[in-house]
């Protein structure tokens, strides 16, 4: 499936886009005949498997006058059109009537199929939308066969040749209306088209399911689009959503995105934070070095000190006794500097630590 079908299946399979895709397109005569509430998907597809690149197409029944009806969706995703799609629809329709016949065997009358072209191309459509425009007949031929030709005619909502305020203001799903603003720049500029209707998206992020119906669009635009980055992507994210109150649930469209942008961010914060931790760390570490290194020392030197004037006055007085020695094991440095000041005047260990 391509990335055009994956998003326009993902989006109108939705009977209330569909719904606002037929408001748009359909005459009004039509549409006040068709219950559009009756919508429902119907799971099945007449594309020829060949022609699955391009083409993609949903099917719903639906109420036409009291009568069931149905109504086909297919999108074409060529850059230009398909001149012969009247032909092809005609085919289509045909699968859709034997398939019919087969779930109603017996059935009189045949219900109603209205035919729908989405088209996203990068020119205007052109193609002939009849069946008898495609026979080689001139005008006065067509005219005088006209009953006996076998013809079909298809409506066509050509993007291309629809402004993008005029499809962000349609009157349809918030998500449908992103979804066919996308499709109809996948060819220009998509990211540029999206960012200016970040309005438009953030309420699609409001709505319900709206985190994964943001990040399919988000996963459209990187995958058609060599200019719509994951890294551009995820800034328009945080655009629409910048304090992250709304999150993709598990297993959701955006969890690849969220994920990819969890690690670049992980990446660009532990680079970040690194840096500024090395250099934080450093200023600290030579704090903390200095002030353990200078603490370190002074127990050292007055350990040492200690060391020193109890040997001197050993020398100098004898054997220490028992008290003697412990008050110059636990002496400060301002105490050992009065003791060591005395020593060589004093005539007693008595007169050297209490004169």
């Amino acid at each position: 499936m391509t990335p055009h079908d994956a998003l326009f299946k993902a989006t109108f399979s939705e009977p209330a886009a569909a719904a606002g895709l037929c408001r748009t397109v359909l005459p009004a005569a039509v549409l006040e005949r068709l219950d559009l509430e009756s919508l429902e998907l119907v799971p099945a597809s007449f594309v020829e498997p060949e022609l699955q690149s391009r083409h993609c197409d949903l099917l719903f029944s639906a109420q036409l006058g009291g009568e069931g009806a149905y109504l086909y969706l297919l999108t074409e995703h060529q850059r230009r059109p398909d001149w012969r799609m009247a032909w092809r629809m005609a085919e289509y329709l045909v699968a859709i009537y034997r398939h019919w016949q087969r779930d109603n065997p017996g059935a009189r009358w045949l219900p109603a199929v209205i035919p729908i072209v989405v088209y996203n191309g990068a020119t205007a459509w052109g193609a002939p939308t009849r069946l008898r425009d495609l026979m080689a007949l001139d005008e006065p031929a067509k005219a005088a066969l006209g009953p006996h030709l076998l013809d079909v005619a298809y409506l066509a909502d050509d993007l291309s040749q629809c402004p993008n305020e005029a499809l962000v203001a349609r009157a349809m799903p918030v998500a449908a209306r992103a979804a066919l603003l996308a499709l109809r720049n996948a060819d220009g500029d998509l990211y540029g088209a999206l960012r200016n209707a970040v309005d438009l998206l953030r309420l699609v992020l409001a709505a319900p399911s709206g985190a994964d119906a943001l990040f399919r669009l988000m996963r459209y635009g990187v995958h058609v689009s060599t200019e719509f980055t994951e890294e551009k992507a995820m800034a328009l994210i945080h655009e629409i959503d910048p304090f992250e109150n709304v999150l993709p649930l598990p297993g959701s469209e955006g969890d690849r995105l969220m994920k990819l942008g969890r690690e670049a961010g992980r990446e660009e914060g532990m680079k970040v934070g690194m840096q500024a931790g090395m250099k934080a760390g450093m200023e600290a570490g030579m704090e903390a070095g200095m002030e353990a290194g200078l603490e370190a020392g002074l127990k050292q030197a007055l350990a040492r000190t200690r060391e020193l004037l109890g040997k001197q006055l050993r020398l100098k007085f004898g054997p220490l006794p028992e008290a003697a020695a412990m008050r110059v094991a636990s002496a400060d440095f301002d105490q050992l500097e009065r003791w060591s000041e005395r020593l060589l005047a004093a005539e007693t260990l008595s007169d050297c630590l209490d004169g």
